[in-house]
């Protein structure tokens, strides 16, 4: 009721909103406390990054073949512009490349279940990654993941971008784990 007064809109839109964020599994609720924002464990983060990790990679994969050399170069030169602006500190011209990157992948795969899958699995790791790029020293790394994938798959060289895909999204996870539970243990 609260939160529907201050947006100025009915209960119904922001209790669907409320309901889809704890699809998303980014909210929690209970019917006699209402809706509070998810924390996040060390073992959360570990279970969304590796399962990302294995879907991403079957996407790339299926996607693969599928993939239209101009759409890689396109992709590259986003990068290269990216790059090309570091010292302006790009995190939303970034964090666009890297949506447009891992989109492609996954929409070129064809599968609509591995597409439902990874976009709710988005949702939830989004958040982590909006917080990982304010540490700009963390941006070019990812650039250079993003390049070697895209030349290895103009190269046709599927197994080497899928290793790479693989080795980008696991030191992603190293990222957030440190960002989030700094001097924590973060094992499983």
């Amino acid at each position: 009721v609260v939160l529907a007064e201050k947006l100025g809109v009915s209960r119904t839109p922001v209790r669907q909103a409320l309901e889809r964020l704890v699809q998303d599994g980014l909210v929690r609720s209970d019917p006699r406390r209402g809706f509070w924002v998810r924390t996040f464990t060390a073992q959360d983060i570990h279970e969304i990054y590796d399962l990302r990790g294995a879907l991403e990679v079957l996407a790339l994969r299926l996607a693969a073949l599928r993939l239209d050399p101009a759409d890689l170069r396109a992709q590259l030169d986003l990068l290269y512009q990216v790059r090309a602006q570091l010292d302006r500190h790009p995190v939303s011209l970034f964090l666009q490349g890297d949506f447009r990157l891992h989109t492609l992948f996954i929409r070129t795969s064809g599968n609509s279940r591995l597409i439902h899958y990874l976009s709710t699995l988005r949702s939830q790791f989004s958040m982590f990654q909006v917080k990982d790029t304010r540490n700009f020293s963390r941006i070019e790394p990812a650039l250079y993941d993003h390049e070697q994938i895209l030349l290895a798959l103009l190269e046709q060289n599927v197994e080497k971008a899928a290793e790479l895909l693989a080795a980008h999204i696991v030191r992603s996870k190293e990222y957030v784990l440190a960002d989030i539970f700094e001097g924590k243990d973060t094992e499983r």
